[in-house]
Order: C-alpha cells, then structure tokens, then sequence
C-alpha cells in the first residue's frame, strides 16, 4: 500500500512540469493552440491566459468583440493577442465576424498562408464561414494571385460553394472575385470554368462586372508575349481569335441591356473598346465609334470604314504597317447593307434615362467619362482621323453637351494625334490653353516632361513649315513658366529644328541662344551634376544634358555648313560653339570619373517621362 501511494506521487511530481509547459505553450484545456508563424496566437503564460478570460469577460456581445479584434488588429503588435483572443472566445460564442477581420487583415499584409491558415482553423473550432467570409477569401487570392495555391484554392473554395452540403451558395459578387483570380492567374481556362456554372438569369448571371473582367482578362491574354517561334502573323490570327469571342459575347451583352435585364457602365464599354484596338484589322479600330454611338447615342463624326461617304469625306488613307495583308482588306459594303461590326449597330431606344439609373425595366444610354474620351482619341489615332478627333474634343468637353474635364492622358493621346498630323500650330495653342485654363475653366492640368515631349515632337514633324520654329519657341517659353524641372530631351529636340527648319540665320542663331550653357544652370549641370540650387541630378538627366549640349554643338556645325550664320555674327557664334565643345569636354570627364568611383545617384528606370517621340 505504502509503495503504491509513492508511485502515484512520483507521477503526480512527473506530470507536473509537463502541464507547466503545456499550460505555457498555450495548448491546455482551452485550447489556444501556441502556433508560431504568420497565424500563430504565439507562448502565452498562465498570467497572460488569466488575462484573457478576463477581457473577454466584458465582451460577450459578439459585435462589440469583433469590433474589440478589429481595433486590436489595427495595432501590428497585438495580432497575436487577437489571435489568441478568438480562439479561447470560440468556444463560448459565435465569433464568424472576428475571424473574418482577422483573415482581411492577414490578406492586407500581404500573410496569405497565414490567412488560409485562420480559415481552416476557424472551420475547426466550430465557426462557420459565412457569404463574407468566402469574400474575403476570394479578393484576398485575387490580389494575390502570384501567390502559388491561390488560384487552386480560390477554386477549390467556390465548388465547395456549390456543393450539395453548403449552406452558403455563391452570389454573383462570390463569381466575380473568383472569375478576378482566374483573370490575374491568367488561366482563361479555370476563368471560362467559372462561367459556365452562371445562370442565365436571375441574381446569379453576369453582371457589368462579370463582363468587364472577362473583357479584360482577354486583352490581358492576347498581349500576353508567346513562344519565340510565332512571328507577327500567328500572333495577329490568335489576337483576331479572341476579338471574335470578345464580339460574340457583346452580342449577348447588347441583347440583355436592351432588354432591360442589365445595366451598361463605361468600363465594360471601354473594355470592348481597347479589345478592339489591339486588333490587327482596320475595321476593329473603326468599329470603336461605332460601339461609342451604341451604348452612349454620341454620333460618328465620321463615315464608317469602307463606305463610299467615307470615301467622300477626305479621311486619309489608314496606313497599318504592322496588319497581314490578310486582314488589310475589309470588303467595302453600302450604307444599308450588313457589314462585319454588325454587332456595334445603333437602335432606336425605346425609353432613355439620361442619368443612368435603370428604372422600371428600361434601359439607359451610358454616360461617357474621361475613360470614353480617350478610348475615342486612340481610335482616331490609330485610323489617322484628326478632324474627328478635333470634334469629338470639342464635343464630349463642352460645358453644355457632357462637361468632360480632360485629364492628363486625354491631352497626352490629343497631342499624339496632332503630332501625327504634323500640326504644330494647334499643339502650341493646346498648351497655351492648358497654361492660361481659357478653354476648360475648371482643368487644373499638372505639366510634365512628357506633356512637352509630345508637343515638341509635334513641331519637330512639322519642320518644314516656316511657322514650326515660332510655334516651338511658344512651347520652350511655356515650359520654362511651368513648375516643371528643365527637360533637357524637349530642349534638344528644339535645337535640332532650330538648325533644320526652313528659317533665316538670324533666327535659328536666336533660337539656339535660348539654350546657351549659361541659361537653366546647363554648365553646372553637365560638369558637376548638380542644379541652379546645388541638389543632385540622376544619372540618366544629367547624359540628357550633356546630350542637349552635342547637340547644340551639331547645330552651330550645322548652320555654318548651310551658310545661314549672319557676317556679323559669324565670329560671336563660333566662340560659342568652342564654349559648347570645351563644357562637353570637361563635362565628359567629369562624368566617367564619377562613374569609376559610383558616384551620383542612379539614373530614373521607366520614367512616364521617357516618351517615344518618333
């Protein structure tokens, strides 16, 4: 008797310790598993565990204990706590919604496996998922959708949703974050998989944002780069592949909308525009106005591609160098006879809302936005239709039609077309309205380098008019008002015309006088690397400055050999032209010895600045 009751204490001094370390590790008799990780509710002490029951004492509303994990979660150093937090209050109550801040936060900091890991865990403690939490899940693996299981697990999760067993059956909003991991994973198969299970009607079909995101999911697809092997052809018929799908499914889109069963928004018609435009075919660009008069009722300020008033109107041949001779000509047809882009034909609305609220069934046109106009300005650049693209300005801006107020890539896509027309004279009074805000009261337009990169390159294919040199000078006097830093590529491009264009001598030496060495702090610049207030320039600007001062070296070469230097000035302007060449020099020098020794800062990678200007 005696020698049992020393084996039952030596198991009770055994076990001990062990409960200690259990009880520290967080893995007692309430179950707060110390997981270590992204997820895990990390050692807790016995004191720690009392603390919690305590807290959680006075929060037995599951509302205001949700919102308690919310505001814990807020502070990084105390997601453990929060993670600890839910899983002893598991046990008491339900919790879904805690559980739910906790997996949006993990997914917002970027802890994807941490989050799946919170999902499983919170399944296993008796929390049901609800329609958010599946959400949750879905936008989280779409953001994420680099991430290696997202795709397989956003899957996985919503044929879980329709299976048999589940209580929560997934709403369109679930399809179209799932259809959104697919797009981003760029897996058109899966995407087309999760189509297939939408019904036709009803609160389950496709919504605006269903089709947008298929539509973008196909242009995504087809600029995707392929195998090395496919030479532009192949890539124009596979892209000509998925255009065709793109129409199909705007013919059922169409068909609903007039209906009344769906509502139209410009980014599923902007999504069907930039489809078309990656097209290799005229027609596809063509057919853009078309799909714009459709949904919005705003008219073609130009005859469609192929018609004989197209013909009349004087619209300039569309040169597509880059399009197969396969697909360069599209079968001209009459006015009234059926054409390809069909699918883009205009109707009589039967009830029009202007605003753009559906009501009672009936449809409304689409009110076009800044997106609208610059998806009709790239149309009318890629089918080289500046007057239509001079109306449709017009149009879509005024105050009193649609009140667009353009932004910066409106004016950008504006001034590429006008550098296509050559037309230097409409881009110096673009600026001149942009500096002085007459046109567009309201526009607060930020100038960039790009913005005169454009203009500039404008009057530079414009050379040969004896006006492109006035009308550069106005953009080089325009930018120096601006708050915009010195663009040493604008300014080289200015003293290339002023070298080549069609002027006299007294005023092309005027024009490279603007950029002598000593003006916008150029000499200090290019030796030294540092601006009129001594801070540092990148690399990269500081070779475009010492590019602008070869240049400007070109040009007095270029005017002594073309005989336009005045008598009088000749001895001026070559002392000039030796300063130019001794700063290159010095500057030359300068700058590889700082290379040598990485001095300066790192020149600016994929900069909106670095504008193609051919």
């Amino acid at each position: 008797m005696a020698r049992r009751q020393k084996q039952v204490v030596r198991r009770s001094q055994t076990a001990r310790p062990a409960a200690a370390a259990k009880a520290r590790r967080g893995d007692g008799e309430d179950g707060e598993e110390g997981e270590d990780g992204e997820g895990g509710g990390g050692q807790l002490s016995v004191a720690e565990r009392g603390k919690l029951r305590r807290e959680l004492q006075y929060l037995k509303d599951p509302l205001h204990f949700a919102e308690h994990v919310r505001k814990l979660l807020r502070k990084q150093e105390k997601e453990e706590w929060a993670v600890a937090l839910l899983r002893l209050a598991s046990k008491q109550m339900r919790c879904t919604v805690g559980w739910n801040h906790l997996i949006d936060h993990q997914m917002g900091q970027d802890k994807v496996k941490a989050a799946l890991k919170s999902f499983n865990e919170m399944k296993k403690r008796g929390q049901k998922p609800d329609s958010h939490t599946y959400l949750l899940m879905f936008r989280g693996l779409a953001y994420h959708a680099h991430y290696p299981q997202a795709l397989t697990k956003a899957i996985s999760l919503y044929h879980a949703m329709h299976g048999p067993q589940s209580t929560i059956k997934p709403s369109i909003i679930h399809s179209n974050a799932v259809i959104k991991v697919c797009a981003r994973a760029g897996d058109m198969d899966a995407l087309w998989g999760v189509v297939a299970k939408l019904t036709e009607n009803g609160s389950g079909s496709a919504d605006t944002t269903t089709y947008t995101t298929i539509l973008n999911a196909m242009r995504t697809y087809a600029l995707k780069p392929g195998p090395r092997d496919i030479d532009a052809d192949q890539v124009a018929e596979s892209r000509e592949e998925i255009i065709i799908q793109g129409r199909q499914m705007w013919e059922d889109i169409i068909r609903r909308w007039r209906a009344g069963d769906l509502l139209l928004d410009t980014r599923t018609v902007c999504a069907m525009g930039r489809l078309l435009l990656i097209g290799s075919r005229p027609r596809d660009w063509d057919d853009v106005l078309s799909l714009v008069q459709q949904t919005m009722n705003i008219t073609r300020l130009v005859p469609r591609l192929g018609t004989e008033a197209r013909s009349r109107a004087g619209v300039p041949q569309i040169r597509a160098p880059y399009t197969p001779k396969s697909m360069k000509d599209d079968s001209v047809f009459d006015d009234g006879a059926h054409a390809p882009g069909s699918e883009f034909a205009s109707f009589d609305a039967p009830t029009v809302v202007q605003t753009g609220r559906k009501k009672n069934g009936s449809f409304a046109y689409v009110r076009p936005d800044n997106n609208t106009l610059s998806l009709i300005l790239e149309a009318c650049l890629k089918t080289i239709a500046k007057n239509p693209a001079v109306e449709y300005m017009d149009l879509l801006t005024d105050p009193d039609t649609y009140g667009i107020v353009p932004d910066a890539d409106n004016v950008h896509i504006y001034l590429r077309i006008l550098r296509q027309s050559r037309s230097s004279a409409a881009a110096a009074e673009l600026l001149q309205d942009l500096e002085k805000r007459s046109r567009w009261k309201k526009l607060a337009f930020p100038f960039s380098a790009k913005t005169f990169r454009i203009a500039m390159s404008a009057a530079v294919r414009d050379k040969n008019n004896p006006n492109a040199l006035a009308k550069a000078t106005t953009m080089v006097d325009i930018m120096g008002r601006s708050k915009v830093q010195f663009d040493a590529r604008s300014a080289a491009m200015y003293v290339d015309l002023a070298s080549e264009a069609d002027v006299d001598g007294k005023a092309a030496v005027a024009a490279l006088e603007r950029f002598n060495p000593d003006n916008y702090g150029l000499r200090q610049l290019a030796a030294l690397g540092r601006g009129i207030r001594g801070k540092l320039v990148s690399s990269e600007e500081r070779v475009d400055v010492i590019d602008l001062l070869k240049r400007l070296q070109a040009a007095y070469d270029r005017l002594f050999e073309r005989k336009l230097v005045p008598e009088e000035q000749k001895e001026e302007v070559e002392e000039k032209r030796k300063k130019v060449s001794a700063i290159i020099l010095q500057a030359s020098q300068n700058f590889k010895q700082g290379q040598r020794s990485g001095g300066g800062r790192k020149g600016r990678k994929g900069t909106e600045a670095n504008e193609d200007v051919d």
